[in-house]
């Protein structure tokens, strides 16, 4: 056997992932398998596949071979910020099937995902966490990862180390759904972040190797990798 791309040995079970992400589906394959549960398909499509110009054309395609897979109890939905009518379309079919199903699309409304009778992620642990949750017939709960004194230890001891003039967060990240999580949550909490791959058009690095005030910087985008090895 040869595989091609990063992969990680984790155990079978009965969750079934279709993603537009492949750090995203690495993410949450791992998180999976630390918590009792384990895949039983994960399909890559590629991370423009749900863009308006494909259609979501290969996710269509995954959902429909696991909502026909006898071994997937439990579908997974993972995908980079998706084209608001094509998330629609996927989702409307997802709730054509009998099976029960956790959605993340970085950046997508939740309420939508419940129109659709899908439990939303809110981010990649949470999804992992629900989607084994369900396989194992517990209570769905969100998942928020840390306490507030847990986070209240962490800011104590990090900004101890920070000198005056540190004033902007940067960020550098080997996939784009990671890179995408990341600013989604922080530019709730400090504004506007710069990327290569930003959440809008104005947030554009100018020049990918000089950092502008808050910058997040995905390493997997095509003018790192044409050419050259995925960080991956």
């Amino acid at each position: 056997h040869i595989a091609l791309a990063f992969a990680n040995v984790i155990r079978k079970g009965p969750i079934g992932i279709v993603g537009a992400s492949g750090t995203g589906i690495q993410e949450v394959t791992v998180m999976i398998d630390k918590l009792g549960s384990g895949i039983s398909q994960a399909i890559g499509t590629g991370g423009r596949d749900l863009k308006a110009e494909v259609g979501g054309i290969m996710m269509i395609e995954g959902l429909k071979a696991l909502q026909n897979d006898p071994l997937t109890k439990v579908i997974v939905l993972i995908s980079k910020p998706p084209d608001k009518e094509v998330a629609r379309k996927v989702l409307s079919i997802l709730k054509e099937g009998e099976k029960p199903s956790v959605v993340y699309f970085a950046g997508g409304d939740p309420e939508v995902i419940k129109e659709y009778g899908s439990i939303p992620g809110l981010s990649l642990e949470d999804t992992a966490h629900k989607a084994v949750a369900i396989a194992k017939g517990i209570s769905i709960e969100d998942f928020t990862g840390f306490t507030v004194t847990g986070i209240d230890k962490i800011i104590q001891e990090e900004t101890k180390k920070l000198k005056e003039k540190q004033r902007y967060i940067r960020g550098l990240y080997t996939g784009g759904t990671l890179c995408d999580e990341a600013m989604i949550i922080l530019s709730a909490l400090v504004g506007d972040i710069y990327s290569n791959i930003p959440l809008k058009p104005e947030g554009k690095l100018s020049d990918i190797n000089k950092s502008y005030r808050h910058s997040l910087i995905d390493l997997g985008d095509d003018e790192f990798t044409r050419g050259k090895p995925h960080p991956d």
